[in-house]
C-alpha cells in the first residue's frame, strides 16, 4: 500500500503519519529499487536494518519512536488507514465488515495483519530487551564513576575550606584507599597517616556523606542519560501534566539505581564488624582511588 499512495491519500494522514510513509519510501522503496524484480506480486517483508534505519530518518524528523517493535505497529496502522482509503474511495463509503477479514495480498501489500511475523518480531523484541538491559547496566556504571570522581573531588574542595581539618585534605585520597581497599578501621587509620585519633579522621572522611552524594550525583546524571535516550516518552509524560507518572518515572530510576549500587554500600558502610567492602560502589571508587594514585 505504501508503494502506491497518491497525493490525494497523504492529504488525509496526519503530519507524523506521513513522515512515517516518508520514511518507509526513503528506505524501503530505495532498496526495492535497486534490486532485480524477480516477478513475485508478494513484497518481502522490510529487514531489521531498514527498520532501524526508519527509525534513525524518522528521529531526523523530530518523530521519537522507540523500538522496531512500535514502529512496526506505526507503519500497520497507517497502512490500514490507507487501505481504508482506498477501498472508501472505490465504494462511496466505509465498509460495514471488520477490516480484519480483508485479503490485502496484492503486488504492493504487506501480509496482513503483521508487517513482520511473529516469530521475526520476538527475536527482535528480545534483541532490543537485551540491549536495554546492556545500556542501562553499562549506564549505572558510567554514571557512578563520574559521580565518584565528581563527589570526592568536591568533598575534599570542601575539607580545604574548614581551617581546621584543611591540612589533612591530603590525606583523604590514601585515607580511602585504606578504608576501602583494606576495610582499616577509622582509629588504625587515623594512626597510619597521622590524622590524630578515630573522632578527627572520622569528620574529615565522613564516608556516608560522600556515599550520600555521589548517590544523589548518580540519580541525577542517570535520569539525564535516560532522558537523553528516551526523550520522546519522558517529554510525553513531562507534557501530559501528569505528575503521577512522572513521580513513577523518578521513582523508577531511583529503585534501579539503588538496588545496582547503593542499597549494598549503605549496608556495608554500616556494618560495624567483619566489614568487607565489596559492593559496585567500592569497587568503583576503589578502581578510581588507584587511578589517582597512578597519575599523581
Amino acid at each position: 500500500m505504501f508503494n502506491k499512495v497518491e497525493p490525494k491519500q497523504l492529504e488525509q494522514l496526519s503530519k507524523r503519519d506521513r513522515y512515517l510513509v516518508e520514511s518507509f519510501h526513503a528506505v524501503y522503496r530505495r532498496d526495492r529499487r535497486r534490486q532485480p524484480h524477480n516477478g513475485a506480486r508478494k513484497l518481502p517483508e522490510p529487514t531489521e536494518a531498514q527498520l532501524r534505519e526508519m527509525l534513525r530518518f524518522l528521529q531526523k524528523k523530530g518523530v521519537n519512536i522507540n523500538s522496531i517493535k512500535e514502529l512496526n505497529h506505526e507503519l500497520r496502522k497507517v497502512g490500514q488507514l490507507l487501505r481504508d482509503y482506498d477501498i472508501w474511495s472505490s465504494r462511496g463509503s466505509p465498509l460495514a465488515e471488520p477490516l480484519e477479514n480483508l485479503n490485502p495480498d496484492t503486488g504492493d501489500y504487506f501480509e496482513s495483519p503483521e508487517l513482520v511475523d511473529r516469530s521475526e518480531l520476538e527475536r527482535l523484541e528480545k534483541l532490543e530487551q537485551n540491549e536495554l538491559y546492556e545500556f542501562l547496566n553499562q549506564g549505572v556504571i558510567d554514571v557512578l564513576d563520574e559521580a565518584i570522581a565528581q563527589g570526592l573531588q568536591e568533598h575534599i574542595a570542601s575539607v580545604k575550606k574548614r581551617p581546621k581539618y584543611a591540612p589533612l585534605a591530603k590525606k583523604i585520597i590514601p585515607a580511602f584507599r585504606l578504608l576501602y581497599s583494606q576495610s582499616m578501621s577509622l582509629r588504625k587509620i587515623a594512626e597510619a597517616l597521622g590524622m590524630g585519633n578515630q573522632s578527627k579522621a572520622s569528620r574529615v572522611l565522613e564516608p556516608q556523606k560522600l556515599l550520600n552524594q555521589v548517590r544523589y550525583l548518580s540519580l541525577d546524571k542517570f535520569y539525564q542519560l535516560l532522558l537523553d535516550k528516551f526523550q520522546g516518552v519522558i517529554e510525553q509524560e513531562r507534557l501530559s501534566n501528569n505528575p503521577d507518572a512522572l513521580r513513577e518515572i523518578n521513582q523508577a530510576i531511583q529503585d534501579f539505581v539503588d538496588a545496582k549500587v547503593f542499597e549494598e554500600a549503605v549496608a556495608e558502610i554500616n556494618r560495624s564488624k567483619n566489614r568487607s567492602l565489596n559492593s559496585l560502589y567500592a569497587q568503583r571508587l576503589r578502581c578510581h582511588l588507584e587511578n589517582l594514585e597512578k597519575r599523581a
